[in-house]
């Protein structure tokens, strides 16, 4: 006879979200998970299950499931760059760190990878919701007065014992 263990009451999701100026990180359990609102933040990124939840100005919301539209893990990388550093301009050398060309190069870049995610998150450069732009030094930040929420799923280590965030490419 086999048994099996309960882990229902064991942390298997990690959640992060911004809000008020503060990020907050809490374990959940896959029940506490499920009560969840996507509509309490701006952004929801669900990285388990591939959701997204973007809330726009007009007060409409856009969902993707699996990836956003015409973005990449480049993109992805960004937006998570950009989003643990809410109201922090980011210049492109400190976004590209290990990337090397010359500064306009990297400038346009930016310019490139921030245009797509703006078009996924239904916003342009003229009307500006969630990236806020200098032009001089060139440099880039989530919009501090957005709101996100990301949940990442935790690998269970051996025995049961709550794991480490998973990492997914």
């Amino acid at each position: 006879m086999t048994t099996q263990s309960n882990t229902s009451n064991q942390p298997e999701y990690l959640v992060a979200t911004y809000r008020g100026g503060k990020i907050t990180e809490e374990r959940m359990t896959r029940d506490e998970k499920a009560k969840l609102n996507p509509e309490d933040v701006d952004f929801h990124c669900d990285d388990s299950t591939g959701q997204f939840r973007i809330q726009r100005e007009d007060g409409t919301a856009l969902d993707y499931f699996a990836d956003l539209p015409q973005a990449g893990e480049t993109h992805r990388r960004l937006l998570l760059d950009l989003m643990w550093q809410p109201g922090q301009l980011l210049c492109p050398q400190k976004l590209f760190r290990g990337l090397r060309g010359a500064p306009r190069y990297l400038r346009s870049l930016l310019i490139a990878r921030l245009a797509r995610l703006r078009r996924a998150f239904g916003e342009s450069a003229e009307k500006p919701w969630y990236f806020l732009t200098r032009r001089s030094p060139y440099s880039v930040c989530w919009n501090a007065k957005r709101s996100w929420r990301f949940v990442e799923r935790l690998a269970q280590a051996d025995g049961g014992d709550q794991g480490q965030p998973v990492t997914t490419p």
